[in-house]
């Protein structure tokens, strides 16, 4: 679990920077082992950070895809609060698409949801700032 917790920590603060390039490549490193050592929490999350990274380079289909795949892995699992932060990636990039803010704010309302059962304090608080952004401001034109 060192070496994927490792590298899951390096494919995070590379999309952080942003480095995609250096973030893809941890993220599909981690796909891969988790794959070949058949651990789905760490699959979810590599599906989640390839999403993400790839969403952030602008190739959106596929990054929802391996979003969406994400949500289907880690429902399997019992770390629910990974599933909350792959609902997070997904609700919060497609609230920034005025055609798909509702679907958006479900996948954020969901987030919640988990964060609020799992006692995760700052996750919730971060989906609840998207989710009620002050009068306003450029996010609160996007409200369902």
């Amino acid at each position: 679990d060192v070496l994927l917790d490792a590298t899951m920590w390096l494919a995070k603060v590379n999309l952080s920077l942003p480095d995609f390039a250096t973030a893809l490549a941890h993220a599909q490193s981690l796909l891969r082992t988790a794959t070949e050592v058949g651990n789905k929490q760490y699959l979810g999350v590599a599906l989640c950070l390839l999403g993400t990274t790839l969403w952030e380079q602008g190739n959106v289909q596929q990054g929802k895809e391996r979003l969406t795949e994400s949500l289907r892995v880690l429902e399997e699992t019992e770390n629910k609060v990974e599933l909350g932060r792959t609902c997070y990636e997904l609700g919060r990039r497609l609230l920034r698409q005025p055609a798909d803010a509702a679907e958006g704010r479900a996948y954020l309302e969901r987030a919640a949801a988990i964060f609020g059962k799992a006692g995760a304090r700052k996750d919730l608080e971060q989906v609840t700032a998207l989710l009620n952004p002050p009068a306003g401001s450029c996010a609160s034109i996007y409200r369902a």
